[in-house]
């Protein structure tokens, strides 16, 4: 699978990175994810995380 993003001429990385982890979000949570969003651990933060996996429906 081959997906191509359009961006705005002048967006920053972060506005760049929030478009990403955004798509990326809803891809996973389409397919019944549990998404959690800006996680920080101890000297590091993650985008995305998935905790436990699918959710069961």
């Amino acid at each position: 699978m081959k997906i191509e993003v359009a961006i705005k001429y002048g967006d920053s990385p972060k506005q760049r990175g929030d478009l990403l982890e955004g798509l990326a979000k809803k891809l996973l949570e389409a397919q019944n994810y549990e998404v959690k969003t800006n996680v920080r651990n101890v000297g590091m933060e993650l985008g995305l995380a998935l905790p436990n996996g699918k959710i069961n429906l």
